[in-house]
């Protein structure tokens, strides 16, 4: 069962309210942000991190692609040579590479020495200070496979034999990575 509310509301339409009145208040620095950093431009421009948008000034590292074996790594608004980056973890390493044409970025690229699943830490520096500590994953491994059409018409689960007869014949393209 509800309740009644401990309360009561009434309305009184004879009271006159007076209309607001927006305070006058000067604005400071530019009346016009959009368009004061032109080379901005651009939905490419836009840099997400867990903070928020990035500002193109601080310094910034971010994974930038992750493909099984490997993770690249960008770093941003830092003097390419002062960076120095550590890896922790079994049988991974990390190379730094510079950006050509840019003085203020470079590449961090950890890989896999052997194929399996390697956790890493990525330490960068800037100058002999922290900058960023990174934390993954690498899944490094082989595999094969092998394509070949098979019929329509039949069940691959019942016909064991044809299925292993095509996969074997000379249509059948094998690929190993």
């Amino acid at each position: 069962m509800i309740e009644a509310p401990a309360y009561a509301v009434t309305r009184n339409d004879t009271l006159v309210v007076e209309p607001l009145k927006i305070p006058p208040y000067e604005v400071f620095g530019r009346k016009r942000p959009v368009g004061a950093r032109p080379e901005l431009r651009g939905r490419q421009n836009i840099i997400m991190t867990e903070w928020g948008p990035w500002d193109h000034t601080t310094p910034l590292v971010r994974l930038v692609r992750s493909t099984g074996g490997s993770a690249v790594y960008e770093v941003l608004k830092v003097p390419a040579a002062d960076v120095q980056v550590k890896t922790v973890g079994d049988q991974v390493h990390a190379t730094l590479a510079l950006v050509p044409g840019k003085t203020d970025e470079c590449v961090v690229t950890v890989s896999a020495v052997e194929p399996g699943v390697r956790t890493y830490l990525l330490s960068v520096q800037a100058a002999g200070k922290p900058l960023a500590e990174m934390q993954g994953a690498l899944l490094a491994s082989t595999w094969q496979a092998t394509f070949f059409q098979w019929p329509t018409n039949t069940d691959p689960r019942k016909d064991l034999e044809g299925y292993r007869k095509l996969a074997e014949g000379p249509t059948a393209a094998v690929i190993l990575r």
